[in-house]
């Protein structure tokens, strides 16, 4: 994983003790502890504007910051590729000075990434990838903006502090959503760029300005052809990666034609499935993985971990530290993962929603129903909140809905799906693979904005996800679905297996409800703690949950697992 950092003055010159300041401070705001397998540091030619870059992981790209023979620095976050070619951070380099219409030129690249472009003279371009799996974040400070690839950094530099301030409005938005904050971030004065837009900052310091790119036509301008070209390009990045890959296959549209893609791209794969081996995911998975001929494994009993064994503490840890608190410790990993060069990588479906229209389900265009579903999606937990609370919290939920409100019902459902749900979701996940360098090619830049520019009466039907899995790999495409149907389907018969898949997280009655409501006991911020969430309201929830009422409830669990962290 890399991470990076411009800081500008405000004013004359970057202080050398602001310099000094992060070099000696690096371990309060990098995600992953312990040695640093590379660093690097760039300054322009007139002291301005200072970059620093650390990355633990795997070296891809050649280089940390690549610098130009005009003087001006290049340098990525996640990877970029060029039509499926891996773009090192020297060609990146090449690529800009090659051309006058820089982001048209980096619009059209693929990939997961942040990209920063500092000129010789200090002035700062940043951009945000697509998909939210790779955002640029910012904070003005007294002396210096820091604009980095990480709230956390941008965050502490900004302030040179080693003491993090909690936004009181983002844990209201998250304890009401209880999966993602809408709009806010988890750090006092951080502001995100937008997904595929730029930062633009002076070097003077003083000027910051966010250039937005235009939402993707909704008028459903796009071709299954160029969304199946943009998808195959996506997964061939793969090829240019010295790693064993392993994809996780079921039964079900995702992961196949993740199979599907990865095979029409040439890329060498395995597959596995984790469950019973009388599981219909498990059975399907080996046909599928057949069907293309990859060796495929079956993982008995994976990720069903013994809850007594679970120690809160140590994975809300993790998740803080790792997702910069971006995602609940309910989202953590069970170990964290490192893969250094020549290790593994896994992958799987995620992010094909984005294909299928995410949340909406047919064409409505009732704007009272509209806000009523949304609203209950980002609100559910908030009668657990304080009235306060409750409002900043709705704030969110008014804010987004007022960015979206010329869009009709579905594409507004479903880029609330990409924004929120899974944007959000994805940007702490991906963020949390300390040293994995994170591949989902229906997250890839160009994935994205090929599959959003699909109709969507289309992508709610899922013709055009079953439209493009038929042009890769027909066979695929005509080989029935373990546990589902297809949208469009004339025959919609009861899935294969319907038995509920034991989910640990959710034993609030036993071991896991009693650490949690124990580590909010426990917790030295209850001053902070009870100015968000009614007291009353959380006896009542505590009550309920040690009478087995909500075991089994996401939203409940996913609300404590929040507080908790």
């Amino acid at each position: 994983m890399q991470v990076w950092l411009a800081t500008v003055a405000r004013s004359g010159d970057l202080a050398p003790s602001t310099l000094a300041w992060i070099a000696r401070n690096a371990d309060a705001f990098l995600p992953f502890a312990g040695a640093v397998a590379h660093r690097d540091a760039w300054a322009s030619r007139n002291g301005r504007t200072a970059v620093h870059t650390w990355d633990n992981g795997q070296d891809v790209v050649g280089s940390d910051i690549a610098v130009g023979a005009d003087g001006s620095a290049v340098t990525a976050a996640g990877y970029v590729h060029d039509r499926g070619r891996l773009c090192s951070h020297p060609s990146l380099s090449t690529i800009l000075h090659a051309t006058d219409d820089a982001p048209t030129v980096v619009g059209n690249l693929g990939g997961m990434f942040c990209l920063l472009h500092v000129s010789a003279t200090g002035d700062v371009t940043a951009w945000s990838g697509r998909g939210r799996t790779q955002s640029v974040f910012f904070a003005v400070g007294p002396d210096v903006i820091a604009i980095s690839s990480r709230p956390h950094v941008a965050h502490l530099v900004a302030r040179r502090s080693r003491r993090s301030e909690y936004d009181d409005r983002f844990a209201a938005e998250l304890l009401a959503c209880s999966v993602t904050a809408p709009q806010a971030l988890p750090f006092v004065g951080v502001r995100q760029v937008a997904d595929g837009s730029r930062l633009e900052s002076t070097a003077d310091g003083d000027v910051v300005e966010i250039v937005e790119e235009g939402r993707p036509s909704t008028a459903g301008a796009g071709t299954v052809d160029a969304a199946a070209r943009a998808l195959v390009d996506a997964a061939g990045v793969l090829n240019d990666l010295d790693v064993d890959l392993r994809a996780s296959v079921t039964g079900g549209k995702d992961s196949r034609l993740t199979v599907a893609l990865l095979h029409e791209a040439g890329v060498s794969f395995r597959t596995f499935t984790s469950g019973r081996p009388d599981h219909p995911d498990v059975v399907w998975g080996r046909r599928v993985a057949a069907s293309v001929g990859v060796e495929h494994e079956t993982v008995v009993g994976a990720q069903q971990a013994d809850p007594s064994t679970v120690v809160i503490g140590d994975r809300i840890l993790a998740s803080l530290r790792g997702s910069d608190a971006m995602v609940p410790a309910y989202d953590a990993p069970n170990a964290q993962v490192f893969a250094p060069a020549g290790g593994e990588i896994s992958l799987g479906g995620s992010g094909g929603e984005v294909l299928r229209g995410g949340m909406a389900r047919a064409m409505e265009d009732d704007r009272a129903v509209l806000n009523r579903k949304l609203t209950w999606e980002m609100s559910v937990n908030a009668t657990l909140l304080t009235a306060p609370a409750a409002e900043r919290a709705a704030e969110g939920v008014a804010a987004w809905l007022g960015r979206n409100d010329d869009l009709s019902a579905p594409n507004t459902l479903a880029w609330y799906h990409r924004d929120v749900r899974l944007g959000r979701w994805n940007m702490g996940r991906t963020l949390q693979r300390f040293g994995q360098l994170t591949v989902q090619p229906f997250l890839d830049n160009q994935a994205v904005r090929t599959a959003m520019d699909l109709p969507i009466e289309e992508r709610l039907t899922e013709r055009a996800f079953h439209s493009i899995l038929q042009q890769v790999n027909p066979a695929l495409a005509a080989m029935p679905l373990a546990t589902s149907t297809w949208r469009f389907a004339d025959d919609h018969t009861a899935p294969a297996h319907t038995d509920p898949v034991y989910n640990w997280r959710l034993d609030l009655s036993g071991h896991i409800g009693r650490a949690l409501f124990d580590h909010i006991d426990a917790s030295p911020s209850q001053d902070r703690i009870f100015s968000l969430i009614d007291h009353d309201a959380f006896e009542r929830l505590r009550a309920d949950c040690e009478a087995g009422k909500n075991d089994g409830r996401q939203r409940r669990a996913l609300f404590l697992w929040a507080l908790a962290g």
